[in-house]
């Protein structure tokens, strides 16, 4: 019995030094822990202030998303995104004011593995029909944040996020 025990000692210590091995690199090592990621791989928090006081945005002002949470005047919204391209989240706020642009942001995914998450807070002024917009970006194969800076069109503002 005891010859038959020490025969399984050996083989049972490597296979549990490998799987700490594995666990290590999985947690501490962000290429290979985002290729085996499974959850939405674009995700954003929004938030709208209408002339300084809290706005509550609706579901049916986004398109283009594949999830939409509201909370507490704030829209967590995500994107599965599981391929290389341009991920287009439309958000609508025709409400606040006729005349307010569609909002169109452009989430670039420069690797199918990629994960981006971005947070994007817009200030409505109704009296002078003005937006502005602050709002930052951390994806994995960027090293730190980046600002975004939206780009007024005739018929939209354009926001990238991520990507070159």
């Amino acid at each position: 019995m005891q010859k038959a025990m020490s025969k399984l000692k050996k083989p049972l210590i490597v296979i549990l030094v490998l799987l700490i091995c594995y666990l290590l690199l999985f947690l501490f090592c962000k290429p290979i822990f985002y290729r085996l990621y499974l959850g939405h791989r674009i995700k954003g928090d929004i938030s709208v202030t209408v002339n300084n006081g809290n706005y509550t945005l609706k579901e049916t002002q986004f398109s283009g998303t594949d999830k939409i949470k509201i909370k507490d005047n704030e829209a967590k919204v995500s994107v599965k995104a599981g391929k290389y391209g341009e991920y287009n989240i439309y958000l609508d706020l025709s409400d606040i004011y006729a005349e307010a642009k569609p909002i169109n942001i452009s989430c670039f995914q420069s690797n199918w593995w990629n994960k981006l998450d971005f947070e994007l807070d817009i200030e409505v002024d109704t009296k002078n029909k003005t937006m502005k917009f602050n709002g930052e970006c951390i994806s994995v194969d960027n090293t730190g944040t980046q600002q975004i800076q939206p780009v007024e069109n005739p018929d939209e503002i354009f926001i990238r996020v991520g990507g070159p």
